[in-house]
């Protein structure tokens, strides 16, 4: 099934010309019937060769119901439009025309009808000059085709130029995430709550259980008809009722939106808009947002901070919550003068708190003005992290109304379960790895950086504590560090010494392997000898100094290689020993023996029975 709605000026015939497409008549309402205008959405179908079933969603065309019209034209994105032969160019024409590009609608049909109350050449005319107001719009392409409700003449040309319309504008896609805007919701004895509207974003099964929104209450699918016919399911871009059970039909009307798994509703979005010509977008005024059957009070928020007259982004904080996406149309109307100003798309629907100070206004400005196409789910994931830089994975998807298959396409690095921006990744990654060779350039002598260091640069830069650490593994995989004992590593760092470094080193193992098993405490003899606290981490991690365990002392490789040499001459001439037995031949105190025999029993050198101990 196909949709699609109408779009024209009061009484230029839109109602008719359905009617005589599909035998059946639009306007539901007797004050309709009564008044001949329609006032509210009328809905009516019919068979297309080689298309199948087509919808109409019925607009009208009063300015005084210009918000209703954009109720209608809402989810859909094609569209016949109408404009009358013996009045030409309207009001309303010129402000439909307006809504249906900042809707985004690239497909279109054009009737130029009651050609039956003109003549020959007054109806070429009209067609001229309606061709000229279509110039350089959205529209311009679309055929134009002369046709008369009344007499028959051009509706067979029509259906043909509506099915190949049709046949050449993309399907509705289905990304897995339902979401169905309601324009009625009433009630049917015996059946219950029935809400209709055109599907979106997935198929809905019978007894599939949903959410309505901003209500926040779940339902479950009782039956579904499409075109008046029940069936067990409904595909994206279908027109659909559904028999809802878990809700009243006072609790649910035009607005709110029946969605699957995955949705979460805002109240603030960024959006990427474009003033009507002549129209100003700014703080001032009382504003309405529609987006899709939605009408609410917005106040609108210019990121940069100026006005707009031409494209711009604004930040939108509307009245109540709504079930929003990247890639959403939003059209801007000022409330008071009842004017359609401007509208576009949504670039971020949670954009965060606002940015202060004008250099970051206008920063955050140009990320969003840099949107591009918002029609594939790579494309909205790239624009949804062109705007917050960094962000959860499963948050952009869902804002983005995309998959996991988007992530390759869209450009972002993955780090950890955060999305980043390929300028943040190459910002945040150059810090780390700077951070990592200015420590090697400060301390030479150590082998390893505590990660730490990295990491609190990371943070000084305002890098998300969620992805500090993935990253700086994702640098290890990309050998842009290197991960040694101890910590991180430029690649291809050497550990040196300074030519002071060298002498303090010299002089303590001197020092310290003279004292044998009766070392000095260790702080004393490195303040004498000038030993710093990095020679120390790299006697130690090289295996030059060993600690004593439980005190301020240290002996040298040497001096533990010669002490555990006399270990193995007094176990020669008695077997196993005591800790006496030990000191005695270590020719120490008891206060440098037990920590000796603890650090041997520890690195295996020796094995404790009892009070007795032998080599291993």
């Amino acid at each position: 099934m196909r949709v699609i709605c109408t779009a024209g000026h009061v009484d230029h015939g839109k109602s008719t010309l359905v009617t005589a497409l599909t035998g059946r008549d639009p306007d539901r309402l007797a004050e309709e019937k009564r008044r001949g205008l329609t006032i509210d959405l009328g809905f009516a179908w019919t068979t297309l060769p080689d298309v199948g079933d087509v919808a109409f969603v019925d607009l009208p065309g009063h300015e005084r119901f210009v918000p209703t019209m954009l109720a209608g034209a809402g989810p859909v994105r094609t569209a016949l439009f109408v404009v009358a032969a013996d009045e030409g160019w309207m009001p309303q024409s010129a402000e439909h025309l307006a809504i249906l590009e900042l809707l985004g609608t690239t497909h279109a049909v054009v009737a130029l009808t009651r050609v039956d109350l003109v003549d020959e050449e007054t109806a070429w005319i009209a067609a001229e000059l309606l061709a000229d107001q279509l110039q350089d719009t959205a529209l311009a392409d679309a055929p134009i085709v002369p046709v008369s409700s009344t007499t028959g003449a051009g509706l067979e040309e029509l259906r043909v130029a509506l099915t190949a319309m049709l046949s050449a504008a993309p399907a509705v896609p289905d990304d897995g995430r339902p979401r169905m805007w309601l324009d009625r919701a009433f009630s049917i004895r015996g059946a219950g709550t029935v809400v209709t509207g055109t599907l979106q974003g997935g198929a809905v099964a019978v007894g599939d259980r949903l959410h309505v929104l901003p209500l926040d209450r779940e339902v479950r699918v009782r039956g579904l008809q499409a075109l008046e016919q029940d069936v067990e399911e409904v595909r994206p871009g279908w027109r659909v009722a559904m028999n809802l059970s878990g809700v009243d039909a006072d609790e649910v009307g035009r607005g709110d939106a029946v969605v699957g798994g995955g949705w979460q509703t805002t109240e603030v979005v960024e959006a990427l808009v474009s003033p009507v010509d002549g129209q100003v977008v700014g703080r001032r005024g009382a504003w309405t947002a529609h987006v899709g059957t939605a009408a609410v009070g917005v106040h609108v928020h210019p990121v940069a901070g100026q006005d707009l007259l031409d494209v711009g982004a604004v930040r939108l904080e509307m009245d109540r919550p709504l079930p929003l996406a990247v890639g959403d149309r939003v059209v801007l109307r000022e409330s008071g003068r009842g004017v359609t100003a401007g509208g576009g798309t949504v670039i971020d629907p949670a954009p965060g708190p606002r940015v202060r100070g004008a250099t970051a206004r206008r920063s955050r400005a140009q990320r969003l003005e840099r949107a591009g196409s918002v029609d594939a789910p790579a494309d909205r994931v790239r624009l949804l992290v062109e705007a917050r830089r960094a962000a959860p994975t499963a948050a952009v998807l869902a804002d983005a109304n995309a998959g996991p298959d988007a992530i390759a396409a869209g450009d972002a690095i993955v780090v950890g379960d955060h999305l980043v921006h390929p300028e943040e990744f190459a910002l945040w990654s150059g810090l780390a790895v700077s951070a990592v060779v200015s420590f090697h350039q400060r301390r030479p002598a150590l082998p390893a950086v505590d990660p730490e260091v990295p990491r609190r640069r990371l943070r000084e830069a305002g890098c998300p504590l969620d992805v500090i650490r993935p990253l700086l593994g994702l640098l290890v995989e990309r050998d842009r560090l290197t991960s040694v004992p101890g910590g991180v590593a430029a690649p291809g760092h050497e550990p040196r010494l300074t030519v002071a470094q060298q002498s303090a080193r010299v002089a303590l193992l001197e020092r310290l392997d003279a004292e044998g098993a009766s070392p000095a405490p260790l702080a004393e003899v490195a303040e004498a000898v000038c030993a710093d606290d990095d020679l120390l981490t790299v006697l130690r991690s090289t295996g030059q100094l060993v600690d004593l365990p439980g005190l301020d002392a240290a002996m040298t490789a040497s001096a533990l290689e010669r002490a555990t040499a006399r270990l193995a001459a007094l176990q020669a001439d008695s077997g196993p020993f005591t800790a006496s037995q030990a000191r005695e031949a270590l020719d120490t105190t008891r206060r440098f023996a037990l920590p000796l025999l603890e650090l041997l029993d520890t690195t295996g050198v020796t094995t404790r029975d009892g009070d007795l101990r032998h080599l291993t």
